[in-house]
């Protein structure tokens, strides 16, 4: 069942992709996860995907979105790797369990805001309660 929830502000590292959203998220996932790596630099969260674009509306090929994790105040980026602020503000929240689900999940949450009264307000984001490549 969806429910309304306050989003904290956020300091994320992260990289944008472009392309079909299944490739973005591994690719950069991908890039980030080695840069921390080679970097030194741990996570301080959960890994987040922000999506700008809806699917039904545009290109697979020109779908964008960022792959982000939090990190500590500290961390800058480099690279393809940059740094900003998310959060702080009441989101409208779902879980769903694999790939297959998304679709519905998405659906049943965006019918729930309507009947609430709200609309969407930014780009979704996905926060993801397992490891990479789990679904």
């Amino acid at each position: 069942m969806p429910e309304i929830k306050f989003f904290p502000e956020t300091h994320v590292a992260f990289v944008s992709e472009i392309g079909p959203y299944q490739q973005s998220i591994q690719r950069g996932f991908k890039k980030l996860f080695d840069w921390f790596s080679a970097h030194h630099i741990h996570p301080v969260g959960e890994s987040l995907a922000i999506f700008y674009d809806d699917p039904a509306k545009v290109a697979a090929e020109n779908l964008r979105c960022d792959l982000c994790a939090p990190v500590g105040s500290h961390v800058t980026g480099s690279d393809e790797v940059r740094t900003k602020e998310i959060g702080g503000w009441q989101v409208a929240t779902t879980v769903y369990q694999g790939d297959a689900n998304a679709a519905g999940a998405y659906d049943e949450l965006y019918r729930w805001l309507r009947e609430q009264g709200y609309h969407e307000a930014d780009a979704p984001i996905e926060k993801y309660l397992s490891k990479l490549g789990e679904e």
